[in-house]
């Protein structure tokens, strides 16, 4: 969670509270292509209430991590997956399915939220339904090749409300906008 960033006197500052569960900076950096080198980083330890008050052991996190970190890209205004994305389908099934196993040692259930998302800076019903239409177009592909996990995974449409990219610059930042994530929530 950002706290603050600025830039006093050219020095770049980035306060920062971190969860251990959650993303790494440098993850977060690397998806939305930012070079933190060029920040004077100062972290502060965070325990978010999005986990809940169940400790998540580390193994669980960072399978947690790697889900989030699979972005499923579409084509513009559409709800037609770009070409070549089967191949992250294939490695979500294959998380989603290690999370199963281990989640059952440490006595956790959860639920995988497929999570349609869409382009643009203001919530609408256009946007709602064009990210609700995408979570289920990626839902409904995922169980075609991951039908044993599928009482894992439900869809969700967010429309403008999570965004991937927060600040769309670019045509690049729209398309990851216009996508599908992978979010665990635990039950």
């Amino acid at each position: 969670m950002v706290v603050s960033a600025k830039n006093t006197w050219g020095k770049n500052r980035l306060k920062l509270l971190h969860d251990p569960r959650a993303r790494t900076l440098a993850m977060l950096a690397g998806e939305q292509n930012y070079d933190v080198a060029k920040w004077n980083v100062e972290i502060r330890p965070y325990v978010s209430p999005i986990f809940g008050d169940s400790e998540i052991p580390e193994e669980l996190a960072e399978i947690a991590r790697q889900l989030a970190s699979i972005v499923l890209l579409f084509q513009p205004n559409s709800d037609e997956l770009e070409v070549g994305q089967e191949p992250y389908f294939e490695r979500a099934g294959e998380l989603v399915a290690e999370l199963t196993a281990k989640a059952v040692d440490y006595g956790l259930s959860f639920k995988v939220d497929i999570v349609g998302h869409a382009a643009g800076r203001e919530q609408s019903d256009e946007a709602l339904r064009v990210s609700s239409i995408r979570a289920e177009k990626a839902y409904n592909f995922f169980l075609t090749i991951n039908q044993d996990v599928a009482d894992y995974v439900q869809p969700v449409g967010v429309g403008t409300a999570e965004p991937v990219v927060r600040e769309e610059r670019t045509e690049e930042d729209k398309l990851r906008n216009r996508s599908v994530t992978f979010k665990v929530v635990l039950e």
